[in-house]
């Protein structure tokens, strides 16, 4: 994919503290449960458990990776929705990295649409801080990203 991939570093030490680990989410309209990030040298694989489905994408970390995902990346939804319901899986191109020792950020492009999120994850202590920042809304200000922050703690 030739569009710019994320700036930042790729291994900061709390990536080992972090890795694997589950983080239990506070109650959310998007209906989420938790969320684990995996780490190896070149990837991070993220992984949302919902109440009827579990989202995986797969970042880059200093590349694309391509995936599918059924992730809902449309701004006029909020609720999560999931293969039992009919939804297909979409095509997306994932970059990540870190923009300072606490800060992880990711984008999901969604190759079949014009679209892509930046999902930004903050760390303090145990604590996570999950933000939604669709390309409409990082486009134009006028447009806020209706998704909740998430907020949860390391099980």
């Amino acid at each position: 994919m030739a569009l710019p991939l994320q700036n930042g570093h790729l291994h900061p030490s709390l990536v080992n503290k972090i890795s694997g680990k589950a983080f239990q989410l506070e109650k959310n309209e998007m209906n989420f449960k938790n969320i684990t990030l995996r780490f190896n040298k070149n990837n991070c694989r993220v992984q949302l458990v919902g109440d009827k489905e579990t989202y995986e994408i797969n970042c880059g970390l200093g590349k694309w990776k391509s995936g599918e995902t059924t992730f809902p990346y449309n701004s006029l939804t909020v609720n999560p929705t999931s293969r039992a319901s009919g939804i297909q899986d979409k095509k997306v191109e994932a970059s990540a990295a870190w923009k300072n020792d606490t800060t992880f950020e990711m984008i999901w492009r969604y190759i079949e649409s014009p679209h892509h999120d930046v999902v930004t994850c903050e760390f303090e202590g145990n604590d996570i801080k999950i933000t939604f920042l669709n390309s409409i809304a990082k486009i134009n200000t006028n447009n806020k990203d209706t998704r909740p922050v998430l907020q949860g703690k390391m099980m």
